[in-house]
């Protein structure tokens, strides 16, 4: 049996080759204008740590006041309900109270169970306290004499 020849295909050049995937070797240029030298790589990447490092806190500081004024708001049964997004923040990337309970407001219209259930009224139940006399003739005869 003969097996078939195999035949470049029209238009790709033999020539060309791949690269190899294994071959790791980094191609160095004479180009000295692209390198930077490693004090000044150090420095830069320094300065981004402390920009993260600044970040995370912020980040943590608005978690922390979105939770505290959810929790001074009220109306939410689990505070862990609203979660922080940009829509949140103020014009200094800072929680905006005010924005904060217009997004209460707006969860708990469209998902009323998340409302805290509070009675209204007070609800007469267990120990209620110095409980007067109601006031009637053999009181008011006794108080007299």
């Amino acid at each position: 049996m003969t097996e078939p020849m195999e035949t470049p295909s029209p238009g790709i050049d033999a020539d060309i080759t791949a690269p190899d995937p294994a071959d790791t070797t980094e191609t160095i240029t004479d180009d000295d204008s692209a390198t930077f030298s490693a004090d000044y790589v150090k420095t830069l990447r320094e300065e981004s740590a402390g920009h993260r490092i600044k970040a995370k806190r912020i980040d943590a500081a608005n978690e922390r006041l979105l939770r505290s004024v959810a929790e001074s708001d009220g109306r939410l049964v689990n505070v862990d309900e609203i979660t922080n997004s940009d829509d949140l923040l103020d014009d200094d990337g800072i929680i905006d109270p005010i924005k904060v309970r217009d997004a209460i407001g707006v969860l708990i219209s469209s998902k009323p169970y998340l409302a805290t259930r509070r009675p209204i009224t007070a609800i007469p139940q267990g120990v209620q306290g110095q409980i007067t006399d109601m006031p009637s003739l053999f009181n008011l005869v006794a108080e007299r004499s």
